[in-house]
């Protein structure tokens, strides 16, 4: 219990992310281009400077050359012919993301442009919702609280897991999650008063650990 409440306190669970509509990360730690692609690509993951993207549920793999909805550069991320998953992205080290920004679009090229989101932390969301966009704009999380993002892209707002959604990505820039100096002192400070516990707990039942 004590273990969690600290990695609750040095990931910043708890709070809410920001939804973002601006190309607001100008350094980001990692970022992923898709640059590397082949034209159409069967493979359903690519790893590129840290950043893990995967479609799951993928019917035709990925159609990386597919890039008039406004991406930039000669590829981009768009699941060909859409599919009935959704696009994950992480950090391959797992560690917890700070703040994430993509250029998005969809397939059937029409605006507006919906963009369904799940926040996750550990496995379990944290926070959900859509982003109402047009094609080729930018939208993104800041504020961290979150490891993975799930993503599904339609041009109408309902949307229902399980769906056909044809989401297209490009830019996914992200900065890693760093905890304050104050959260570090924070952080000692409750590793120190669970050494406490330990110790008076080893008292109490004659362990002679305790004395160590």
């Amino acid at each position: 219990m004590i273990f969690g409440a600290l990695f609750a306190l040095a990931t910043g669970i708890g709070q809410a992310a920001t939804v973002e509509t601006t190309d607001f990360i100008t350094n980001p730690d990692h970022f992923s281009g898709f640059e590397d692609l082949e034209f159409v690509t069967y493979a359903t993951t690519h790893l590129e400077d840290g950043v893990l993207v995967t479609e799951v549920n993928s019917l035709q793999g990925i159609y990386a050359a597919f890039t008039g909805w406004g991406a930039q550069g000669n590829r981009s991320w768009y699941a060909n012919g859409g599919d009935v998953g959704y696009t994950d992205i992480k950090l391959a080290s797992g560690a917890a993301i700070d703040s994430i920004s993509f250029l998005a679009g969809n397939g059937w090229l029409k605006n507006p442009n919906y963009v369904h989101y799940q926040l996750l932390l550990g496995g379990t969301v944290v926070q959900s919702g859509t982003v109402e966009s047009s094609l080729g704009a930018w939208v993104g999380f800041s504020h961290g609280g979150f490891d993975e993002v799930r993503l599904a892209g339609t041009y109408y707002p309902e949307y229902t897991s399980g769906e056909k959604q044809a989401l297209a990505i490009d830019n996914v820039k992200i900065t890693a999650a760093v905890p304050e100096p104050e959260t570090y002192t924070m952080l000692l400070a409750g590793l120190g008063v669970f050494g406490l516990i330990r110790r008076s707990r080893c008292l109490n039942a004659g362990d002679p650990r305790a004395a160590v």
